[in-house]
């Protein structure tokens, strides 16, 4: 049976789907606002994007990974959002420079696992 991420909204499947979307916008060496992620989502708007972002931040941290969510901008300054970790144009290099197609997606559950007990 098909699974759906519309169809089951915790933030930890939304957080899967984020990193799917990243990986490819890395692969081509693009930035991508929050805006941007929450068009693709068909989400309302961009402010609850956060959230799902920091399941992603922690899982490159504990598995010494680039920082994936550093390519993720405003769109209005071009620069990380707001109570996030501040990116510099390092990070971003290693990101673009990661074969991230050779990684095996984390599953909602590592994502929650990870979050949890960092």
């Amino acid at each position: 049976m098909i699974e759906r991420y519309s169809e089951n909204r915790t933030i930890y499947y939304r957080a899967q789907q984020i990193w799917l979307i990243l990986i490819a916008k890395a692969h081509n060496r693009q930035t991508v606002t929050y805006q941007m992620i929450a068009d693709i989502l068909e989400f309302g708007g961009s402010g609850t994007l956060g959230n799902m972002l920091y399941p992603i931040k922690d899982y490159c941290s504990q598995n010494e990974l680039p920082p994936l969510s550093a390519i993720v901008v405003q769109k209005s300054s071009g620069e990380t959002g707001s109570g996030t970790q501040e990116y510099n144009l390092k990070d971003r290099e290693a990101v673009f420079s990661f074969n991230w197609y050779d990684i095996v997606p984390p599953t909602p559950i590592k994502l929650k696992e990870v979050h949890k007990n960092k």
